[in-house]
């Protein structure tokens, strides 16, 4: 099985404090609406330092296949989505358009 751990995200402007997130995932090949996303988190926190406490992986997944995640903060404003795939040690890019970065290993 695949995996895809977050691990950190670099504001464009840093909070203050930290922020709680929502977290969803689909396959990058499903239509880009809201409801073919599949939620795994309402309440990941990310610091102010932009680091995911604790890193999140996203368990279950195929090996090999480009998976859509969509990070959100759930005071409104900032989040985005960053193509993934399972198996393929990626860098750090862009995850939330202008404000982040997530590793998937």
């Amino acid at each position: 099985m695949g995996y895809i751990r977050l691990q950190s995200i670099t504001w464009a402007t840093p909070p203050s404090s930290a922020k709680v997130s929502t977290i969803k995932y689909r396959l990058t090949s499903a239509a880009d609406v809201d409801a073919s996303y599949t939620t795994v988190s309402t309440t990941t926190s990310i610091a102010a330092n932009g680091d995911i406490i604790p890193d999140f992986d996203i368990l279950g997944l195929a090996d090999e296949t480009s998976y859509t995640v969509k990070i959100s903060s759930n005071c409104g404003g900032a989040s985005a989505q960053q193509a993934f795939t399972t198996g393929v040690l990626c860098p750090n890019v862009s995850a939330i358009a202008g404000t982040g970065n997530a590793g998937a290993p």
